[in-house]
């Protein structure tokens, strides 16, 4: 197959500010893991999002190298993911996989683990951090925290997942950049590409995955623009794809929903805060973001225990 240029408490009051468009900047980042309200249980079949992708006629010389030298690192270490086979591995082979980001990013790296326990030759290393993300460096700089990761644990595969924090301005030098104004998305948009590149130029493949369905209003609206800029910035880089979740945890409305089917039986998928993910919904997110992949790095991937929304 030809190469893809690939595109993976609150409290009331904070509710209530988000509602009114204010900045996140003076809001403790650990807000989005405390509670806003119950969950209404609704349950429906989701639709099914692919990967983004792009032809590769768009390639250059330089995003030729780049691939090549991802490739490389996979065959040298035994990984079979590979954009370019022309046929399925049936396995991944012996791969190491780096799982970054906040606390979204956790419930993901929970997810994956238990989907992948049960796969010989494959290592799962979560170094997700609660209330980080990219518009709040000076609390943690993911770029900077990034490279002695690779550096240390190596992967063939980086899955990154954040940005439940990054409603907020940022201050770049004397300036303030107003979230969703042009020069926030560029910036976000650069730290964004500073750590797929890093993670590119070290062999690594990477899987951006998109935000869910939230459901406090203005924040849910912060979280596609955020959405947006993945997808835009993973569909111009090489080695990088794009994974969304939104369309899985919604109802046909395309509202959040706690309650779903999961594999024929009623189950909580959401936490409490209409943000993050319930004990039940980890797996589910992993084994979503794991089917999807797999057309992209054309192997099978053996999941334990699969958990998919069926009604």
């Amino acid at each position: 197959m030809a190469h893809h240029k690939l595109r993976a408490g609150m409290t009331s009051a904070l509710v209530v500010l988000l509602t009114a468009g204010l900045s996140l900047q003076h809001l403790n980042a650990q807000a989005a893991d405390l509670a806003v309200t119950k969950p209404t249980p609704k349950a429906s079949v989701s639709s099914s999002p692919q990967p983004t992708q792009s032809s590769p006629t768009t390639l250059s010389a330089t995003d030729q190298q780049i691939l090549s030298r991802i490739q490389n690192a996979q065959n040298a270490g035994g990984c079979k993911l590979n954009v370019t086979a022309t046929s399925t591995a049936t396995s991944l082979g012996t791969c190491n996989i780096l799982i970054v980001g906040d606390s979204i990013g956790n419930n993901l790296s929970v997810g994956l683990k238990s989907q992948l326990a049960s796969i010989k030759g494959v290592k799962v290393t979560s170094r997700s951090k609660a209330s980080t993300g990219l518009s709040n460096s000076w609390f943690y700089n993911w770029p900077q925290k990034l490279a002695p990761m690779l550096t240390q644990y190596k992967p063939n595969l980086v899955f990154i997942m954040m940005g439940a924090n990054d409603h907020q301005d940022m201050k770049v030098g004397k300036k303030i950049l107003h979230f969703g104004s042009a020069a926030w998305n560029a910036q976000y948009a650069a730290g964004m590409r500073a750590m797929t590149s890093a993670a590119t130029k070290a062999g690594a493949y990477v899987v951006w995955v998109g935000l869910p369905v939230m459901r406090p209003a203005s924040y849910a609206k912060a979280m596609k623009t955020l959405n947006s800029i993945y997808e835009e910035v993973a569909t111009g880089e090489v080695g990088v794809s794009y994974v969304a979740t939104h369309d899985y945890f919604a109802d046909n409305k395309g509202h959040f929903r706690a309650w779903v089917v999961v594999n024929g039986k009623r189950s909580k998928v959401r936490g409490d805060d209409g943000i993050h993910f319930a004990r039940e919904g980890q797996p589910v997110l992993a084994t979503y973001v794991l089917d999807q992949i797999q057309s992209v790095f054309h192997v099978k991937i053996a999941q334990k225990s699969p958990k998919r929304i069926t009604g």
